[in-house]
Order: C-alpha cells, then structure tokens, then sequence
C-alpha cells in the first residue's frame, strides 16, 4: 500500500473540517450582529443554540453530530 493513501482520509475529513467551521461562522456572525447578541452570551454554545435561529444552530449541530459519528467509528 502506498503511503500517501493512507493519508487521503485525514486530508479529507481536515477539509471536512475547515469547511464546516468557515460554514458555521458565516452564519453565525451575521445572525449573532443581526440580532445583537454579544459574543460573550455565544460563550456557551448551549445557550446560544438557544439564542440564534434555528436555521443558523442548525449548521452546527451537523458539525458535530458528525464528529461524534466519527468518534464512534473508532
């Protein structure tokens, strides 16, 4: 097996990542400015999620819903 193979996966789910954070946070901001809430209410995401629109939560849950299912694949 070649080496670099091995290595496609992590790349992926890398960019996975860096894609569902830049994602999140282009919905989050706008609504966070949107509906004036300080980024130190947002400091639990808990009560954020509470806070924001459904609609933008929504991006974030899938992000981590899909880093758990990673998690459990181990």
């Amino acid at each position: 097996m070649e080496p670099h193979l091995i290595l496609q996966p992590v790349l992926v789910v890398g960019l996975l990542t860096v894609v569902m954070t830049v994602w999140m946070y282009m919905t989050r901001l706008p609504a966070m400015s949107r509906l004036r809430i300080h980024p130190q209410k947002g400091q639990d995401t808990s009560k954020l999620s509470e806070l924001l629109p459904k609609e933008v939560s929504r991006v974030a849950n899938n992000y981590n819903r899909g880093h758990s299912r990673c998690r459990n694949l181990r």
